[in-house]
């Protein structure tokens, strides 16, 4: 399939999407455990370091939600 037919740029848009959410995925998977064990290392408390881990998800919820509605409008 090329890019010039019908289903193209729809096929490549859908690749570029998968293949960023899965390096993204891929990046917080390697950078999470990393920093957890250097923050235990350093001494810190685990409710702090549960705090820590937490927060990259509780950041993609908060403003996935406030992007959502514009993309679907936007659609």
């Amino acid at each position: 399939m090329t890019a010039d037919s019908p289903a193209g740029p729809k096929l490549m848009s859908f690749a570029a999407v998968i293949s960023t959410a899965t390096v993204i995925g891929v990046g917080n998977a390697m950078l999470t455990p990393s920093i957890s064990i250097r923050v235990e290392a350093a001494g810190i408390s685990t409710a702090w370091n549960g705090l820590l881990a937490a927060m990259p998800s509780v950041a993609m919820l908060a403003f996935a939600s406030l992007r959502a509605p514009r993309a679907v409008v936007a659609g």
